[in-house]
């Protein structure tokens, strides 16, 4: 029996690192691209066809932290921690239940966020391409 708890507490915890960490790849590479786009915009170049890959637009994200972005984030993380644990305290009903309507309706209309996601995705690419041309 307390084996597996364990082993579920293991797996619970490899899915929450395993999800930040595809959080952090996502925005990493979202920024590099923004950024990369913006500097090889100026020469009237995609980025795209320059052929860089996911690990390179995810390195060119670094480039976007500056002294100020690393204080800003020091003081925010510095005030989340003392704020302090508040897992002990009970969250509000109207909270719980409206958190609760929003996932499931989330849920119910994945297949359309992911459809819209998808248009917008092809949009952006599209005029990317005719962008040089304007």
């Amino acid at each position: 029996m307390r084996g597996e708890g364990r082993r579920t507490k293991a797996a619970a915890r490899t899915k929450v690192v395993v999800a930040q960490a595809s959080f952090i790849a996502a925005l990493m590479f979202y920024l590099g691209v923004i950024y990369t786009s913006a500097y090889y915009g100026y020469f009237h170049l995609s980025p795209f066809v320059l052929g860089f890959s996911f690990a390179e637009f995810a390195l060119q994200s670094l480039k976007l932290l500056t002294f100020p972005v690393l204080v800003g984030a020091v003081v925010l993380l510095n005030a989340v921690a003392l704020g302090g644990p508040r897992s002990r305290q009970a969250l509000p009903g109207t909270l719980v239940r409206g958190v609760s309507l929003s996932t499931s309706a989330l849920a119910r209309w994945h297949l359309f966020v992911m459809a819209v996601g998808m248009v917008l995705l092809i949009l952006w690419w599209q005029w990317q391409l005719l962008l040089p041309y304007r």
